[in-house]
């Protein structure tokens, strides 16, 4: 989960008497009672909520993050779940290019004459995680045939991409994520996959935090759709996080209830579509629409300082947003729209960039962004 991003807490509870309330708490560091901190106490009808994922740091203490939900009812006796999460620093300098373009289209077993290569990258940090991710509901991790996964498994969706990551300790990483690409059978086969069209939301639709999302798509199969899954994206299709998995295969629409919050700019919704034989077919991920109420964004952001030393190879920025701390602020390559990094609560960060960017957007969690051309200095 990158800083910044926005996640939809979802969960559901029950109690023999009635439950009051809600506790949503966080700990940067290991599943510690100490270590948490009380994020928000909702009423006991809400069980969803938006979440800003914090910048919490390089955590030396070789622990991940947890987020948890507290139920308590009339009596206050609690019970709770939880969820381990990895917040990456985002520090790591250089880039990973991937040799696939999206939406091409390769054979199961196929091998790939190379997947990857890196630029700029130090040589003394670790390819930290690498896998194959089949992007549905339930979301699965995979491993290729060969020593860089060059061989691509034995299945069939138009989901499928590749995950690098590069770091060294605990959460000192960052990921570099493929284009969906298509693995399909050779049409000797003879089963055709399913067809899945997103009817609704509308590209350049706009709900307002709290309502509700009418989903609707039409999907066929020439023996039967099996299931469906729907799963969202808050930030320009790098993430994705499940809606409803596993809809029957004649369901034709879903009613998706926003969370209360600020809402998100670029919102993509993409629908898939399973058949018999394991094949899966997807549309939406490019359709763009806003869940803050029109695309009025809730802050302004100011760039105060953008320059790029030859000598060090390291970017410096300086900005600040109008609701103050309380935005997490997060620098992209204009032109690539590559994530450089997360500035801290100050506002001033420092990175290691190669080659150096012509522009640099920072953008807020919080709705507002702003760009600002890098000066070059030795």
């Amino acid at each position: 989960m990158d800083p910044g991003s926005k996640i939809t807490l979802r969960w559901t509870s029950t109690d023999d008497v009635g439950i009051v309330s809600h506790t949503i708490l966080f700990s940067p560091v290991g599943n510690v009672s100490s270590s948490f901190q009380t994020v928000a106490t909702l009423p006991a009808t809400q069980q969803t909520y938006e979440w800003t994922v914090p910048a919490i740091g390089f955590q030396v203490a070789g622990q991940n993050a947890f987020i948890k939900v507290v139920a308590k009812d009339t009596t206050g006796k609690q019970g709770f779940d939880e969820w381990e999460i990895l917040i990456p620093t985002n520090d790591i300098a250089g880039t990973v290019q991937f040799t696939m373009t999206a939406g091409q289209i390769f054979e199961p077993g196929q091998m790939m004459s190379s997947v990857y290569t890196t630029s700029g990258i130090n040589r003394y940090l670790t390819r930290v995680e690498y896998y194959i991710e089949d992007v549905r509901g339930e979301t699965r991790k995979m491993s290729g045939r060969g020593a860089s996964m060059e061989g691509l498994p034995l299945y069939s969706p138009d989901t499928a991409r590749y995950v690098v990551s590069y770091g060294d300790t605990t959460n000192h990483r960052k990921y570099w994520y493929s284009p969906l690409f298509k693995i399909r059978p050779n049409s000797l086969l003879g089963d055709a996959p399913p067809a899945a069209t997103l009817i609704s939301p509308a590209a350049g639709a706009s709900f307002s935090p709290g309502t509700i999302v009418p989903i609707t798509w039409s999907a066929t199969d020439d023996e039967g759709v099996r299931l469906i899954d729907i799963v969202a994206s808050f930030d320009g299709a790098r993430t994705w996080q499940p809606i409803a998995v596993n809809l029957l295969g004649t369901t034709t629409s879903y009613n998706w209830q926003l969370a209360p919050g600020t809402g998100s700019a670029d919102v993509r919704v993409m629908v898939i579509a399973k058949d018999s034989r394991f094949q899966s077919s997807s549309d939406g991920s490019t359709r763009m629409f806003s869940t803050n109420g029109g695309g009025t964004t809730t802050d302004t952001v100011t760039i105060s300082r953008a320059t790029y030393s030859t000598s060090k190879g390291k970017l410096q920025v300086q900005a600040s947003s109008s609701a103050g701390p309380s935005a997490v602020l997060q620098v992209f390559n204009t032109s690539t729209n590559v994530l450089i990094g997360t500035l801290p609560s100050t506002g001033r960060g420092s990175f290691r960039v190669s080659p150096a960017p012509t522009n640099i957007t920072v953008k807020s969690s919080l709705g507002g962004s702003a760009s600002a051309a890098v000066v070059t200095r030795r």
